[in-house]
């Protein structure tokens, strides 16, 4: 496998894949984080809209 493979590159030899699907990023999980008083690393990632998820989708084909 290449160091830089995509996840369609990746799984494409694993016969038991069938799909892939996207869970899009949120950061509902921030608050928890604070009262926790852990460090929420993820806070500075963008929330992908419609457009680049679809964008996206579209370069996961397993077909």
């Amino acid at each position: 496998m290449k160091k830089n493979a995509s996840i369609t590159e990746m799984v494409r030899g694993y016969k038991s894949v069938k799909k892939i699907e996207l869970l899009p990023f949120h950061n509902i999980g921030r608050s928890k984080y604070r009262a926790l008083q852990r460090e929420y690393r993820a806070g500075d990632l963008p929330i992908p809209g419609p457009e680049k998820i679809a964008v996206l989708k579209r370069s996961i084909s397993l077909v």
